[in-house]
């Protein structure tokens, strides 16, 4: 029997950390992230980005103390510049995770209300911490920066756990095509071909706000 490949397979995970800046805790989480989502092999299923709720620091270099404090633990933010949250940001991704409660509500009130479950705090994530927000360290000291670090990364191992068991989600998904005996179809005016669609589920994961997604495939 032959085949098409996917005309709709969106399961990419794009995921945006947000503070206020984006030179202080936000470039330091995609930092950390970024590292995580590498060391798993998940380059191609995961994508990371990080900006401010505030434009003030546009284009800038992350804040040295950021630099230097997750560089100490082998993390390379150096290369990222700080941007503002755009509107066509609360579409493009699937988790939009604030650093505090200020930015969270920043963000909601930017976004539309249908958006709103993809909108969260980072620290949700986190298993070895119980604090609900990551301080912003920018008037403080370096051991400021080491500790927002540390909720950072311990967040950001949580949510690679999720990342990893969605990736597994999707590659089962695949796997089973072959299978959906049971699938809808109806015929294509194209070819006499029939559309075959699978919903992988609302929402997979309840905590991190992931949409349907409907995968089409085109069978002779």
């Amino acid at each position: 029997m032959a085949k098409r490949e996917p005309i709709s397979l969106a399961m990419n995970t794009r995921v945006l950390f947000v503070s206020m800046g984006n030179i202080c805790r936000s470039p330091m989480a995609e930092g950390v992230f970024r590292h995580l989502i590498r060391q798993a092999g998940l380059d191609d299923v995961v994508k990371v980005e990080s900006a401010g709720t505030h434009a003030f620091h546009a284009g800038e270099s992350p804040d040295k103390r950021a630099i230097t404090s997750t560089h100490k633990r082998g993390f390379d933010i150096s290369d990222l510049r700080a941007s503002a949250v755009k509107e066509k940001n609360f579409e493009d991704y699937d988790l939009i995770l604030a650093m505090d409660w200020d930015n969270l509500s920043m963000l909601q009130q930017s976004a539309p209300k249908r958006i709103h479950h993809k909108i969260q705090l980072l620290m949700r994530f986190a298993t070895e911490h119980e604090t609900a927000t990551i301080p912003d360290p920018y008037y403080g000291n370096t051991q400021g920066f080491e500790q927002v670090l540390d909720y950072i990364e311990d967040a950001c191992n949580g949510l690679l756990e999720v990342a990893k068991r969605r990736a597994t989600q999707v590659a089962a998904a695949g796997a089973c095509f072959d299978r959906l005996a049971g699938a809808s179809s109806m015929r294509s005016p194209v070819g006499g071909l029939q559309l075959h669609r699978f919903c992988l589920g609302q929402k997979p994961f309840p905590l991190c706000g992931f949409s349907t997604k409907i995968v089409e495939y085109y069978v002779q």
